[in-house]
């Protein structure tokens, strides 16, 4: 579900800009307000707050980082196995967003995680390890 089909099917009492906050650790939230966020999910709370393992390393702005950025020139040109789920996740990105002519895309830190597990390591040694390919800017 996209943050906009979120605040859609609560009406409002979700916006849009606020979970994206939550998803991306912008935002703390409350104890009160993840209950009833776990609740519109349909899932426990404690699934909203799992990390999929060591989220240690991956970028957040209570770390300083601002962006996460993917070098698409670079991606494009990476034979690397560890970016091939990021190459899919990058085009769907892009058609969603009907983007086609930058540079760079952002990611969230959740794009990330997801893109860790796939890859089959921790989220820190995927981030700097693309970092490395030269395909991830953090900033």
């Amino acid at each position: 579900m996209t943050l906009l089909e979120v605040e859609s099917r609560s009406e409002g009492r979700w916006k849009a800009v606020v979970v994206g906050s939550y998803e991306r650790g912008d935002r703390a939230i409350s104890a009160n307000n993840l209950m009833a966020l776990a609740e519109f999910y349909q899932m426990p709370a404690a699934a909203l707050m799992s990390d999929f393992g060591d989220m240690a390393g991956i970028p957040s702005k209570s770390s300083g980082v601002i962006r996460t950025l993917v070098d698409l020139p670079a991606l494009r040109d990476c034979q690397s196995e560890i970016v091939v789920s990021m190459k899919r996740l990058v085009n769907a990105l892009q058609l969603a967003r009907n983007d086609w002519n930058g540079q760079v895309l952002s990611l969230r830190r959740t794009d990330l995680t997801m893109l860790a597990m796939l890859a089959d390591c921790p989220p820190s040694v995927f981030a700097q390890r693309c970092v490395e390919l030269g395909v991830l800017h953090i900033r």
